[in-house]
């Protein structure tokens, strides 16, 4: 009877001690309780529209900041230039991400058309010469209604998120990452100054998604 009751202490004992070290949160020992109540994804909430229309998009690869660029791939399999290991990409010109976004339109064969239309050439004005017109409109106008297609998914991610207490604590990773607007530079401003710019300015071919909301400027 003893010996079942010093077993049972010294289970308890043990019990109370693994929780009590699960729970310090301070160096050498980090204990996994907090990591296992912590909330992992921050950018969750703040970033959700975005990632959603962003996908939608298509199959291009995302060009945008590291901090956007690891969670597009790590967590949602997208093609991404730049990952948490490219320190080349630690800092992005707006200008830079437009030009090397250029989209593209193929050119209608205006003088085909010109041709058919005034009777030269092969011309003979039958039926066939007559449906060749209308085969070159129809392309003509489903070419007018297409969009301009463009090598990348730009992404100007300006939303940023709150971080955990784990890079304050652990040194694991800085909390500038989660300020992604720090990533980026147009006309030689950052930030709020960088921001009013490019409102003022929006570009063509990059998603910009600003601060405290879910709009997309494009």
């Amino acid at each position: 009877m003893e010996k079942s009751r010093c077993r049972k202490v010294y289970f308890f004992t043990c019990l109370v001690c693994l929780i009590g070290l699960s729970s310090v949160r301070s160096p050498p020992v980090y204990g996994k309780l907090d990591f296992l109540l912590l909330d992992g994804h921050p950018w969750w909430r703040p970033w959700h529209a975005m990632i959603e229309q962003v996908i939608a998009q298509g199959e291009q690869p995302i060009i945008t900041d590291l901090a956007t660029s690891t969670v597009l791939r790590a967590v949602f399999a997208q093609k991404t230039v730049a990952f948490r290991g490219n320190r080349q990409y630690t800092h992005l010109d707006v200008d830079a991400l437009v030009e090397m976004n250029r989209g593209e339109k193929k050119a209608f064969p205006v003088g085909a058309l010109y041709i058919l239309l005034s009777g030269g050439g092969n011309s003979t004005g039958d039926s066939s010469d007559l449906s060749l017109v209308r085969i070159l409109i129809d392309v003509a106008l489903k070419m007018a209604a297409m969009k301009e297609k463009y090598p990348y998914r730009c992404l100007i991610n300006l939303q940023g998120f709150t971080p955990s207490w784990v890079p304050v604590e652990t040194g694991h990773w800085s909390t500038q990452w989660a300020n992604t607007s720090w990533f980026y530079e147009f006309m030689g401003m950052h930030g709020d100054d960088m921001e009013y710019l490019l409102k003022a300015n929006p570009s063509k071919s990059c998603m910009v998604y600003y601060k405290g909301t879910d709009a997309v400027s494009q």
